[in-house]
């Protein structure tokens, strides 16, 4: 009983801490396929949940895209957000 009483919060202490993600944002012109044409471009990146009834969102990350139109970072996300 009493390593059960000590599994149980140990469990529940590793699912719900953040995890981190890498994200990675390419651009691509229709075209072309290039993604030189979005150089600068500003992004944002927004991560959303649902607590009880409302969907609740938070803009998470923000920047600007390469001269390739990349752009990557790490991002520590909870297990219930999208």
């Amino acid at each position: 009983m009493k390593h059960l009483i000590l599994i149980i919060p140990i469990f529940v202490f590793a699912t719900s801490c953040k995890k981190k993600t890498t994200v990675v944002i390419q651009a691509q012109d229709y075209i072309t396929g290039a993604g030189t044409a979005y150089a600068g471009q500003e992004y944002a990146v927004a991560e959303s949940w649902t607590p009880i009834q409302e969907t609740k969102s938070e803009i998470v990350a923000t920047g600007y895209l390469d001269a390739n139109g990349q752009a990557s970072f790490v991002l520590k996300m909870k297990n219930n957000r999208k």
